[in-house]
């Protein structure tokens, strides 16, 4: 029986080809790794067992076995060099025997209401602009421009920094603001994207990038804002 670290290691070799950003858009299936066999994307009907949301957070295809949760760390087995969370459920560690961290499943928190969504989101695209990284959001390989997109578009757009620290005081800003328009939230929770940890509200993967990211917002027929 392999020892709880080298399991843990063995899915942080694993799991790496499925946590690029450019595997964020492709279904499980399509992808010829050794990963699609053993793992599984979150989904809105099975969505993770750590954090409760539906996008993300990776699942072990036997059995359900061991989640890899982007936004929820405390009590996890193994923080793996992607930012992933390796929890080990407590059904794995009766059939195995093993000593490992277990955790209970978690409440999934409801989606938060689309003129939450719209209000934060908004703010989010008004004081961090894509225009704020013009090098790799405008006029970038895979930038606005590359796009197709005028810059009558530009402001439509928003950029993620690249920097942990600074997207987290983007959440606390956006925390804030929230509480004074909407008293009866109380906090992010519900809106994709932000999630919560001892530290505090934060934003995005618990990670840094060499590049800012290109935030893209989904409308809904009346025009707002709801991912």
């Amino acid at each position: 029986m392999a020892p709880p670290i080298r399991v843990a290691r063995e899915l942080d070799c694993r799991i790496g080809e499925l946590l690029r950003p450019e595997n964020d858009a492709v279904g499980i299936e399509a992808m010829p790794s050794s990963t699609s066999y053993i793992f599984c994307r979150v989904n809105r009907r099975r969505p993770c067992r750590i954090c409760g949301k539906p996008d993300w957070c990776l699942y072990s295809r036997n059995g359900e076995r061991i989640s890899i949760c982007m936004r929820v760390s405390d009590g996890a087995r193994k923080i793996n060099r992607h930012g992933g969370a390796i929890f080990i459920h407590e059904d794995w560690r009766e059939e195995k025997g093993i000593d490992v961290h277990a955790v209970a499943d978690i409440p999934q928190s409801p989606v938060a209401p689309i003129e939450i969504r719209d209000f934060v989101y908004g703010r989010l695209i008004e004081i961090s602009p894509a225009t704020l990284y013009p090098g790799a959001l405008i006029a970038g390989e895979k930038g606005l421009l590359a796009r197709g997109l005028s810059e009558y578009h530009f402001g439509d757009y928003g950029g993620l920094p690249p920097s942990s620290r600074e997207r987290g005081r983007l959440a606390r800003l956006l925390q804030q603001e929230i509480n004074d328009h909407f008293p009866d939230a109380a906090s992010l929770r519900g809106i994709p994207g932000f999630w919560e940890d001892g530290q505090g509200v934060n934003l995005w993967k618990p990670k840094d990038y060499l590049l800012p990211r290109l935030l893209i917002p989904v409308r809904d027929g009346s025009g707002r804002i709801q991912a």
